[in-house]
């Protein structure tokens, strides 16, 4: 098993699309999920060897889309190599704008003490 070069590394968790941004259903279903967990378990020995880990950064487009797409991502891997940057701008679409500090209160309710970072403005009920 060949040890992952870096200590951490950031990535998007990544979409069936054509386009890194493009949203695509599938992504979102069994194919883009095992996608996932495919590129994982394969990464996971080096990382490992290495003493390194994958933060992943959730967006809306891709497979870790929600909160709960990606607090379950994180159950399933616990005391695996892997991590979440939470970054409350990547998980809105415009749609979502009419209620965003609802969706975004519950983000934080959800994975601000499961992320390693937290993107972005204030967390909710913050002064500023």
């Amino acid at each position: 098993v060949e040890a992952w070069p870096l200590p951490r590394v950031l990535v998007w968790s990544g979409t069936l699309g054509a386009d890194l941004f493009e949203p695509h259903p599938m992504t979102w279903l069994a194919p883009g999920h095992a996608a996932l967990r495919t590129w994982c378990d394969a990464r996971r020995p080096g990382l490992e060897a290495g003493g390194a880990r994958v933060l992943f950064l959730p967006h809306a487009r891709h497979v870790l889309n929600d909160a709960q797409s990606t607090l379950s991502f994180l159950l399933d891997r616990a005391g695996q190599p892997f991590d979440v940057v939470l970054s409350t701008d990547a998980l809105l679409e415009p749609s979502m704008l009419d209620d965003v500090e609802d969706h975004v209160e519950r983000m934080h309710a959800a994975l601000g003490d499961r992320s390693v970072a937290i993107l972005g403005g204030p967390l909710p009920g913050a002064a500023g």
